[in-house]
């Protein structure tokens, strides 16, 4: 099966499919003691990846609302 990348989240940036890429690579060999620890140490790579940039995205959003409200374009807001 091809690894096929599809983004349906927009915040969610080629580093964060990249690691997801590796980790299901691993997740073939997360049942050998080494292939356990390589997992889940790159499983928490990507949840610690995709929170900062979730929550940079929503930020971003907030401050381009706020700057529309403020130059009094709701439309935009």
């Amino acid at each position: 099966m091809a690894n096929i990348v599809r983004r349906k989240k927009t915040w969610i940036t080629a580093e964060i499919l990249d690691l997801c890429n590796k980790r299901r690579e691993l997740r073939k060999k997360r049942f050998e003691p080494e292939g356990s620890e390589q997992y889940k140490e790159v499983n928490n790579n990507i949840k610690r990846c995709m929170k900062k940039t979730k929550e940079n995205w929503i930020g971003e959003q907030c401050s381009e609302i706020e700057e529309n409200l403020r130059k009094n374009n709701s439309r935009r807001a």
